[in-house]
């Protein structure tokens, strides 16, 4: 069950995600609503926050409890519809607050969409093929491949930053391709 929280002026509805968790721990303060009421029984630190769109019925900024996966994101968000693609998907990838969960359909996994980075003339960094990471300056096949193997393990990067976290790809390099960069 998800509690549906008010929103201001045609902002997008938040679901909040009741946390089977924390059932028996002491609760000092629950997490307010907009309008000051109670929003759950979860304190506010163990809350994240995550937008989730694409193929989900419900798509739209979820509160979740700290340490859910993206399956739960999923789930908050009124599941994944018929058309979604899950399997490019990590689904046990542990969430972090502030982050997109973005789920694919069957014409996502083939080519970005026109407007993203076939259009603006840059490198989406979660969906880009070898070819296209070849592409910066300073990133071979050896290292596309790296960043593709991250990419997929940690389901998806947050921020550009991240690149720092696979072998070949220091500083200097990043700084090299990152205004060619989008997420």
């Amino acid at each position: 069950m998800f509690v549906l929280g008010q929103t201001h002026r045609g902002e997008t509805p938040v679901l909040t995600a009741p946390d089977d968790r924390s059932a028996g721990r002491e609760q000092a303060r629950a997490v307010p609503d907009i309008d000051g009421s109670s929003e759950t029984g979860i304190l506010a630190e163990e809350l994240l926050t995550v937008h989730v769109v694409g193929e989900v019925h419900a798509p739209g900024i979820v509160r979740i409890a700290s340490g859910s996966r993206v399956h739960e994101a999923i789930e908050a968000a009124g599941g994944a519809t018929d058309a979604a693609s899950l399997a490019s998907v990590n689904l046990a990838r542990t969430l972090t607050d502030g982050e997109q969960v973005f789920i694919p359909g069957p014409d996502d996994q083939a080519a970005p969409p026109a407007e993203s980075s076939a259009a603006a003339g840059r490198v989406q960094l979660n969906r880009a093929s070898s070819a296209e990471l070849q592409s910066l300056p300073g990133i071979g096949a050896v290292i596309a491949e790296r960043v593709i193997e991250h990419r997929t393990k940690i389901g998806g990067f947050t921020s550009i930053d991240q690149l720092l976290e696979v072998q070949g790809i220091g500083v200097r390099t990043l700084e090299r391709f990152r205004d060619r960069l989008m997420l």
